[in-house]
């Protein structure tokens, strides 16, 4: 294991994360716009911030499935225009780290398609996760493992600004 900024291939990304009473939409689009800057993306990118569930003006600590799953869906639509053979590149963003992210996005790697519509060989599913941060558990090191591990993708690259970036930990 090497703890290394990730390298800055342009490639496809997905900014996915939770949106939370710490953690602002106006937050989200300062972290999305300095991971831009810092990469100089210049490939399409997608995001899909995951908002709480409102009822009753009451903001709950669950995430709004009716919100995610359209955004999941374009996203994963975008995505299946990556030619094969290239891998993308996910970026967490957000102070918590809740199960309905972890399940978008094994959703989203193992829906990905070709771009003719089948599904994509594992052996083409190639991912750079990086993330702001991590639980207290240290959920999301060991959650990218388990995506290669249950076949969502073939190799992933970890990178965890909170061991060389001055973005930070972000919890």
């Amino acid at each position: 294991m090497v703890a290394q900024e990730p390298k800055k291939e342009n490639m496809a990304t997905t900014f996915i994360g939770t949106i939370r009473a710490n953690y602002t939409a106006p937050m989200w689009q300062a972290d999305v716009q300095k991971w831009k800057d810092h990469l100089v993306l210049q490939k399409r990118h997608y995001e899909i911030p995951l908002m709480p569930l409102v009822i009753n003006d009451q903001v709950l600590d669950i995430m709004d499935s009716s919100d995610a799953i359209p955004k999941i869906g374009a996203a994963l639509e975008a995505l299946n225009t990556v030619p094969v053979g290239e891998k993308i590149r996910l970026i967490c963003l957000g102070t918590a780290h809740c199960h309905f992210l972890f399940q978008a996005i094994a959703h989203l790697l193992k829906e990905w398609k070709e771009p003719r519509g089948n599904l994509r060989p594992l052996r083409n599913k190639h991912v750079q996760f990086i993330t702001s941060g991590d639980t207290r558990d240290r959920n999301m090191d060991h959650f990218c493992p388990w995506l290669c591990i249950s076949g969502a993708c073939h190799s992933i690259e970890f990178y965890n600004t909170i061991m060389y970036h001055r973005f930070g930990y972000c919890s």
